[in-house]
């Protein structure tokens, strides 16, 4: 604790990142999802250049400059979500049921305001070099929401958050679950509405993160190696709704501020250690929000929360912020991640029974709400020149805080025109370089070949990156 604060005591001050003069971006392809016929868009991923991306009905690949290659049709599901690597495509689909009216559409966009129930999970294998044939599919038994798949090797990994389960590349049988969360909490609404991590493949094992516990499970066998847990005032192990990453031969996370409350808890932080598990590093964040993306390049390390966008590197063995930017809180300022940002659940009234009952019998303090990453898009993006961050130009709408982390924004606030920017920024500076119209909606950014590629639920937009 004391090397982190010593740490962030010589990193450079935040500044306040204001939007420059929005220009229109160099396009190179708009690719409308009723082309590709698998319903609207909920996930993508990038692989050897290629943009592969899920829908309700099926997984298409689309070239750098935008050419559909092949589209393999599926059976519905309100939420499918998918890995890739050099010969395969992993996915998993799910039915959204309760929560709110519209409650599938409300997802991808992560602006649920309730806890949804998911059912009828299932995991399955394309395979890339014969046009997204499918080579096998299984059912998932949980009851809780899966997140992205994780492929490697022999096996494909599935994370609830409770369990992480294994299935053969070949077979498509399960061949192990672990449970990498203790039971007797797992029907909590908490930890129904926590943020389910994608678990990352390193060490011939896959890491795995959920609430407050960190897990390796080795990848052939499905053994859980260990499992990490650090609880008390400001651990970066508490409510972690971004990563793991892996950062060089460190494991990368971050956490989220457990409710809307004030409070030494309500601090995010940003947690590094060894393969192990080990904590080599850890600093504070932000004290409004919780961390929504990470991305790595090199040496560095970027974390971007709905507020704050930081830099961090590694300097022989220790780890430092190279700099940081909050957001500006004025009329026509730059917003960060505002549909794929950190929300917060609300509970029931039968949920605030059931906890009050449950802290009576185990102690601790009561709280209103959990903060979660509900939709999987990444709002950001890094090569070694320039950081690339989904954000939103609020134009006449005076940034509300309050309003922005309820997740409830279009529906609470009258006044909220503004576009949709890429924003791009030094990365070895910080400063603003450019703030580019996205023509619609980002659910994600990812990086493809010289170019850039968003997307939305109905369209796929590839522009060309800044030089």
């Amino acid at each position: 604790m004391l090397a982190a604060l010593t740490l962030a005591a010589g990193a450079a001050l935040a500044e306040k990142l204001q939007h420059g003069p929005i220009t229109d971006p160099d396009i190179v392809a708009t690719v409308d999802a009723k082309v590709l016929r698998i319903g609207h868009l909920t996930h993508a991923a990038e692989n050897g250049g290629v943009f592969y991306v899920a829908g309700e009905e099926g997984v298409a690949a689309i070239s750098a400059d935008g050419k559909p290659q092949w589209a393999a049709r599926l059976p519905r599901a309100d939420v499918r979500l998918i890995a890739v690597d050099g010969s395969g495509v992993a996915f998993v689909a799910q039915t959204v049921t309760g929560g709110e009216p519209g409650a599938a559409a409300r997802f991808i966009k992560g602006d649920l305001a309730e806890v949804p129930e998911f059912q009828g999970a299932v995991v399955g294998l394309l395979d890339k070099g014969r046009r997204g044939a499918v080579l096998w599919t299984a059912q998932l038994e949980t009851e809780y929401r899966v997140a992205p798949p994780g492929i490697a090797g022999a096996t494909i990994a599935v994370s609830d958050g409770v369990t992480l389960a294994l299935f053969d590349r070949i077979a498509g049988a399960q061949v192990s679950r672990a449970k990498t969360f203790p039971g007797f909490l797992a029907g909590h609404w908490i930890f129904k509405g926590a943020t389910r991590n994608a678990p990352v493949f390193a060490n011939d094992s896959y890491y795995v993160a959920f609430t407050s516990e960190l897990s390796r499970v080795d990848a052939a066998t499905g053994k859980e190696n260990w499992r990490k847990s650090h609880h008390g005032l400001m651990s970066p192990f508490n409510n972690i709704t971004a990563g793991p990453v892996v950062w060089g031969d460190r494991i990368a996370f971050g956490n989220s501020i457990n409710s809307r409350g004030s409070g030494i808890n309500n601090i995010t932080r940003i947690f590094v250690g060894d393969t192990d598990g080990e904590q080599v590093w850890n600093d504070r964040h932000d004290q409004d929000s919780g961390i929504a993306s990470l991305a790595v390049r090199g040496d560095r390390l970027f974390a971007a929360s709905n507020f704050r966008l930081s830099a961090y590197e590694v300097k022989g063995k220790k780890v430092r912020e190279l700099w940081s930017n909050d957001t500006a809180a004025r009329d026509g300022a730059l917003t960060f991640s505002q549909l794929r940002g950190v929300r917060f659940y609300q509970r029931s009234k039968g949920a605030q029974v059931a906890e009050a009952a449950l802290l009576a019998i185990l102690g601790g303090s009561d709280s209103d709400d959990i903060a979660t990453r509900i939709a999987y898009g990444n709002c950001l993006a890094a090569d070694d020149q320039y950081v690339y961050l989904s954000s939103s130009a609020r134009g006449e709408y005076r940034i509300n805080k309050a309003l922005l982390m309820l997740g409830n924004v279009d529906r609470q606030a009258r006044n909220v025109g503004g576009a949709e920017l890429i924003t791009v920024v030094d990365a070895g500076t910080g400063r603003l370089v450019a703030s580019i119209d996205a023509k619609g909606l980002i659910f994600d950014l990812l990086l493809l070949g010289p170019n850039i590629a968003t997307y939305d639920a109905e369209t796929i937009r590839i522009f060309r990156r800044p030089t």
